[in-house]
């Protein structure tokens, strides 16, 4: 019998209230704070590129795929603890919870020592991969020298939202959000402005903000507020070997999905210093701001997602697959909406959304051009990333695995080393909108042999419980 913890009611309502109004409520608040978050990094890049210059928002931009990937391993080991989670508290399994949890922290340790000793090792060839120029390459290794000795606090950041999300507390991870945003804007500007630190300073108030965010989460499984209890460790599945595999597999996809990002840059980056080398420092500024308005974009749309997993995966450990599919609608038309109004304002207006980072109309244009192709695609990424994370949801690795790579990997990446040959620096910009109508079509086809698979209640999990004790021992 699973001991007693007083906090596991309050997660009854994800299998009970009105899909629509929940995914609502719980999607909103993060939402919210993830803009606030993504206001950060908008209000950032304007910082390094009227405080610093041109030449080091390249530099940000340049370093940009090495911090991507440190994101990315926390997201591999909190997206695998959180699938895990959400299907155990479904299940009423509360000491697998704790024991995935503990799990996830403990491999977080080892991969940022890791990053620590590696990345400082590597920087200079990494930077020199990803199309470092003479004139950016110093701003990028000051930017990242912090944050790579600072691995731990960006790995565990991540760790620990993913974990209070599967849960459903959005309202506390929304908090840190938020704590953490404003932070850093008031450190930034201070670093910057004020200590003319350049970008080793904004990199800097980047590590201490989130320390905080960090601390604040910390506090909660401290002072048991959560359905998982950390402190002191409970007992538990003691084949910390299968529970290390389960994590890894069902995290694989999120770190593949925000590593594929950083080896997209990184990819584009090197492609405009080998076919535009001219205009190289200028075209890498230029994408490094649209690519901070892209992830800007993305952040409601991150939100909406973490909403979407965790109700999907909550009450698919309950066995309740008409209210999978309920939640999969309503993520999905939700989303797609989003995603096609972003995208008719970013190919249609993009030089007003520029100006707010720099006065110079040389990168304004430059920026505008790449905006007109590169969100052409962007109204298919609703059914795209929705479609990807249900699979990761139902604990679903192997589809998940190759839904969340299938755009990198399968065709962006082959694209931006094929069509830079016949056309140019054009061929680097409409490998994007190419891309995303690919893996719409490819996800369209997953998503509508699984709806069918849920809807005959033949999922191959009809006991979720069992499949909960497997991954964890």
């Amino acid at each position: 019998m699973e001991p007693e913890n007083t906090n596991s009611g309050r997660t009854d309502v994800l299998g009970t209230a009105p899909v629509g109004k929940l995914f609502m409520r719980m999607s909103l608040p993060i939402v919210v704070s993830m803009l606030v978050n993504g206001t950060y990094n908008l209000v950032d890049a304007a910082f390094v590129t009227r405080g610093v210059g041109p030449l080091a928002m390249g530099g940000v931009a340049l370093a940009f795929p090495l911090h991507m990937l440190m994101y990315s391993a926390g997201a591999m080991l909190g997206n695998g603890a959180a699938s895990i989670i959400s299907r155990a508290l479904g299940a009423r399994q509360v000491s697998a919870a704790n024991s995935t949890a503990l799990g996830a922290i403990v491999l977080g340790l080892a991969l940022s020592l890791l990053f620590v000793v590696v990345g400082l090792w590597l920087l200079e060839p990494i930077l020199g991969a990803f199309g470092a120029t003479d004139a950016l390459r110093p701003y990028a290794r000051d930017y990242m020298m912090p944050l790579l000795l600072g691995a731990p606090i960006v790995l565990f950041s991540t760790i620990f939202a993913e974990l209070l999300r599967a849960e459903g507390k959005m309202g506390a991870m929304s908090g840190i959000l938020i704590l953490s945003t404003f932070s850093n804007i008031i450190l930034a500007a201070l670093f910057v402005f004020v200590l003319k630190a350049g970008v080793t300073g904004v990199a800097c108030g980047t590590l201490i903000a989130q320390a905080a965010g960090l601390g604040v989460a910390v506090s909660l499984y401290l002072r048991r507020k959560t359905a998982v209890t950390l402190f002191p460790p409970q007992p538990g599945p003691t084949d910390a070997l299968k529970l290390a595999r389960s994590l890894l597999a069902l995290g694989l996809p999120a770190f593949l999905g925000n590593g594929g990002i950083a080896l997209t840059v990184g990819l584009a980056n090197k492609a405009l210093s080998t076919y535009a080398p001219m205009n190289a420092d200028l075209l890498i500024g230029a994408y490094g701001v649209v690519g901070r308005i892209a992830a800007f974009v993305q952040l409601p749309l991150i939100g909406m997602m973490i909403a979407y997993q965790t109700l999907v995966g909550y009450n698919y450990g309950a066995g309740r697959f008409a209210r999978v599919r309920e939640v999969l609608r309503v993520g999905i038309l939700t989303a797609t909406v989003y995603t096609v109004a972003c995208s008719a304002v970013l190919v249609l207006f993009p030089a007003t959304l520029l100006a707010f980072f720099t006065s110079d109309p040389r990168l304004i244009a430059q920026g505008a051009a790449i905006a007109h192709i590169v969100f052409l695609g962007l109204g298919c990424a609703g059914v795209s990333i929705m479609g990807a994370a249900l699979f990761q949801a139902l604990g679903k690795a192997r589809p998940a695995l190759f839904l969340s790579t299938v755009k990198v990997f399968l065709v962006l990446t082959p694209l931006l080393f094929i069509l830079p040959r016949r056309f140019g620096v054009l061929g680097i910009w409409s490998a994007f909108p190419i891309a995303d109508l690919t893996v719409f079509a490819v996800v369209s086809v997953f998503l509508g042999r699984q709806v069918l698979l849920l809807r005959q209640g033949a999922d191959g999990a009809s006991s979720p419980s069992l499949a909960v004790k497997a991954e964890v021992g």
